[in-house]
């Protein structure tokens, strides 16, 4: 409304903008790296032996330049030019490489605890981190020609819910997992 009504400057409100979306992507990325440490932090090995867990980390990084570079250096080379419209895309995909490697370990985590009362909690995280990146890479589309910009906008809104709705049923189902191991008639059942 109040860019409508001649308040606020477009530059002034994608400066914002930028701000708001990069310190979410600053979250998005302290919340990985978290999570991502928790399992050597406790002390425990991930499954698998150390190189394929390297070579996981190592596809996680690949994956994250080929979906979110091409995009960056669009947006960098718009940013050169003076514009100041895609800063929150810049701030995204800046996150979205930093976080995507960090995606790895947590799926590495969810694949260990696989049979453990954790495993909904960690497979949940997984899906939600995934369904973001994978909410910032249908940005693309429209650039390859694969769909409209209309297309794309709707399938990034259904992505969007996933991740939103993953990582609450995650904070539910890591809830029910420490409530479960608590309670003692619940671990007699």
């Amino acid at each position: 409304m109040l860019l409508a009504r001649g308040v606020v400057s477009p530059m002034v409100f994608d400066g914002v903008r930028g701000l708001l979306v990069a310190a979410a992507n600053a979250c998005v990325i302290v919340g990985a790296w978290t999570l991502a440490r928790a399992w050597s932090v406790a002390g425990l090995d991930h499954p698998g032996p150390a190189l394929a867990r390297r070579t996981v980390v190592g596809l996680a990084v690949l994956l994250a330049l080929v979906f979110a570079g091409p995009p960056l250096l669009l947006d960098l080379r718009d940013l050169a030019h003076g514009s100041t419209t895609k800063l929150d895309a810049i701030a995204s995909e800046l996150g979205d490489i930093l976080s995507l490697p960090l995606v790895a370990p947590v799926a590495l985590t969810a694949l260990a605890v696989r049979e453990g009362t954790l495993r909904w909690t960690w497979m949940l995280l997984t899906a939600s981190l995934l369904a973001w990146l994978v909410y910032d890479a249908v940005d693309m589309l429209p650039s390859y020609h694969l769909m409209g910009a209309a297309g794309a906008r709707l399938v990034a809104e259904q992505l969007h819910v996933l991740a939103g709705t993953c990582s609450f049923a995650a904070g539910l189902a890591q809830r029910k997992a420490v409530t479960d191991d608590d309670d003692p008639d619940a671990a007699a059942a």
